[in-house]
């Protein structure tokens, strides 16, 4: 790891070369600043969409003590590539009536997903600053790119899918490593659907489900998950929400799982296609 530190009258500025996380203190410094997410340190800057990640601040010190407590704020700022923001957060301590913990560790997590889109760059920027005295603070800036799950295949046919990936409801985060517990519910997420016919504000969509194992054994057969119900079109477009759950010690790894939606009243059509792991009891 390469250090660029330039030190200035009024605080120090540090460069990770490594990492492209660039810190400047003010009265406020910290030993380490980095991002990470389910499998530990993310280096690379490069986030799934939909994944929960952590900035994690180790052995941020500086601030003025009150009855042995601390007092941080932090404000947390995500920025596309034309420097607008699409998430605010104005102080996430803003309830927390300080810390008598040393050394102290202080997180912001976040979710890369509405209204980010993948495909896309960000810029995720923190700044802390000590509420027993304002003048001292320190901020954190990283960018990072949103990509799509590879190893999920979205197909279309006169229609759009900005967005398709796998969530746990159980576990409350998007799943990218495909693996689903036992009797999980899990949901194939479809955001940004466009192309659909529309009448007065309702859309005539099928939705069917076929989920098959290695052995070519149908677990789950849905021909039309909607049936006969029209369903708003504001709605339709923003996210579909399909679910499954798997059990059984016969099921045999991996999973294939397809999810078809169509146009009843057109030729639109989306094809999601993906793989997943069932863990075993």
């Amino acid at each position: 790891m390469l250090l660029f530190i330039l030190v200035a009258c009024n605080g120090s500025v540090k460069f990770d070369t490594s990492t492209g996380m660039v810190t400047t203190g003010v009265g406020l410094s910290c030993s380490d600043v980095y991002l990470t997410g389910d499998q530990g340190k993310i280096k690379n800057r490069i986030l799934i969409y939909g994944q929960s990640a952590f900035l994690n601040f180790n052995n941020i010190r500086g601030f003025k003590k009150e009855n042995g407590r601390v007092y941080p704020g932090m404000e947390v700022r995500i920025l596309d590539k034309d420097k607008k923001t699409v998430v605010h957060k104005d102080d996430l301590y803003k309830d927390q009536d300080g810390f008598d913990i040393d050394p102290l560790l202080l997180q912001t997590d976040f979710t890369a997903g509405r209204p980010m889109k993948s495909a896309e760059k960000y810029t995720l920027s923190v700044r802390i600053w000590d509420k027993k005295n304002t003048k001292s603070q320190f901020t954190a800036k990283v960018d990072f790119k949103l990509v799509h799950n590879i190893d999920i295949k979205v197909k279309t046919t006169d229609a759009e899918c900005q967005e398709a990936y796998l969530f746990s409801d159980d576990q409350g985060k998007t799943i990218i490593d495909q693996w689903v517990g036992p009797r999980e519910k899990v949901y194939l997420l479809m955001e940004g659907l466009e192309g659909f016919t529309e009448e007065e504000g309702m859309v005539a969509a099928g939705l069917s489900m076929l989920l098959t194992d290695a052995k070519g054994t149908k677990i789950i057969d849905e021909k039309d998950l909607l049936e006969d119900n029209p369903q708003s079109a504001e709605s339709f477009k923003k996210q579909l929400a399909p679910n499954f759950r798997l059990a059984g010690d016969e099921i045999k790894n991996p999973v294939n799982c397809v999810i078809e939606v169509w146009d009843k009243k057109g030729n639109s059509r989306i094809k999601v296609e993906t793989k997943v792991k069932l863990r075993a009891l």
